[in-house]
């Protein structure tokens, strides 16, 4: 689940919450410019910021705020052996500035976030950052802003968090968080748990499996949406393949990996893999070359699928598969 879907729903519920944001990091940190965490006024949190003693920092902060002392704060650590001035005794060797915002049932903030369910694809938040102060608000391509030409650059939207200045003033610019959709074909044994391990990873996940006993959506409760296409292949006139999307092939037989192989070539997905031996592979890999595709389309195909760690079962598959996928999207 995304952190702003976690967020709309503890507001849905009115509870309140505090957003912890990282928007710099130098050197070595635990988390890089734009991850988040959540905190609710019970204690319960949501992802993480790095954990260890700056985590622990951040819950005490927060736990300030449900008392009234401030809506928002910006902390910066540094994180270097003997730091005694804000207690984070750490030998990473980096430094780290986190924003916090409180958002309650009725204050500005939440609704805010509640237009996020309704923005447009290729928003960004841009965070005001005073001296004490944070102002969150959503900016998207035609909005007429100052700054809407620096975040939106030929039109597009940037791929990271920015700092910007303007005008003396200190901007954030956090871009939705959009940890990729992953396209799974197959939906047998690996694909459940391929499913359920990438959710967790924070993917969107797409499940296209055409026999309906195996689409049972209750196989795939972590799912974003089940395709049952009459073929497996039909599912590429529906489905919206980009350039953060993933697709992993994983049916019950070579003849339908080839098939969706196939039409995963030139879809613009931004990887592709395939489970299988390398016998497989050079077979079915053959087979497209007969067919007019070039070797250097199918060098790209991660297959065998996944990282090598000698996995047998289901389970040790999906891991296998995730971890990759992980280290693609990292980079």
């Amino acid at each position: 689940m995304k952190i702003e879907a976690r967020a709309l729903q503890l507001i849905d519920n009115k509870k309140s919450f505090v957003l912890a944001t990282v928007y710099s990091a130098t050197g070595s940190t635990p988390r890089q410019p734009g991850a988040g965490m959540i905190i609710t006024e019970a204690g319960e949190t949501f992802s993480t910021i790095g954990g260890g003693l700056v985590e622990g920092k951040v819950l005490a902060e927060a736990e300030d705020m449900f008392k009234g002392s401030t809506s928002s704060k910006i902390l910066e650590y540094t994180l270097t052996p003997g730091n005694t001035d804000v207690n984070v005794d750490m030998i990473c060797g980096g430094s780290i500035g986190i924003i916090l915002e409180l958002f309650t049932p009725d204050s500005p903030q939440s609704g805010v976030l509640k237009e996020y369910s309704s923005s447009p694809s290729g928003s960004v938040w841009l965070l005001e950052m005073g001296d004490d102060s944070v102002i969150r608000s959503i900016i998207q391509r035609g909005s007429s802003h100052p700054l809407e030409e620096r975040i939106f650059i030929g039109g597009l939207t940037p791929d990271s968090p920015l700092m910007l200045m303007e005008k003396g003033a200190k901007f954030f610019v956090n871009p939705f968080s959009d940890s990729g959709t992953l396209i799974i074909f197959g939906g047998g044994h690996v694909g459940v748990e391929v499913c359920r391990l990438a959710s967790i990873a924070d993917f969107d996940v797409i499940v296209v499996e055409d026999r309906p006993g195996f689409a049972d959506e209750g196989r795939f409760p972590d799912a974003k949406e089940v395709l049952t296409p009459a073929e497996l292949t039909d599912a590429f006139d529906t489905l919206e393949v980009g350039r953060k999307t993933c697709i992993a092939i994983i049916t019950r037989g070579h003849r339908l990996d080839e098939a969706v192989l196939e039409r995963s070539l030139g879809s613009g997905a931004a990887y592709i893999g395939m489970i299988g031996s390398r016998r497989k592979r050079d077979i079915i890999y053959r087979n497209l070359m007969e067919k007019g595709f070039s070797e250097l389309e199918l060098r790209n195909v991660r297959c065998p699928i996944g990282v090598q760690i000698n996995a047998e079962s289901p389970v040790e598959i999906a891991f296998s598969i995730v971890a990759e996928l992980i280290d693609f999207r990292g980079r």
